[in-house]
């Protein structure tokens, strides 16, 4: 209800989501009361890099980059 209450009254004409149900379901109050599709994007989903969390992923990309 929260991300319904954030939207009402902005000019919004096209959501997009990743395919995790978390995500559709957060919007899904929001596009039904003003009746938008949502456009499901593939490569918008998490990445698994190890079963450790990495608290600064842009750090973590330029490291990887000069490996």
């Amino acid at each position: 209800m929260k991300v319904t209450e954030f939207f009402q009254d902005r000019n919004i004409d096209i959501i997009f989501s990743s395919l995790y149900k978390r995500a559709i379901y957060t919007i899904m109050d929001f596009t039904d009361k003003v009746n938008l599709e949502i456009n499901v994007v593939d490569e918008s989903r998490e990445r698994k890099i190890d079963d450790l969390w990495i608290e600064d992923f842009d750090l973590f990309e330029k490291i990887i980059a000069f490996a």
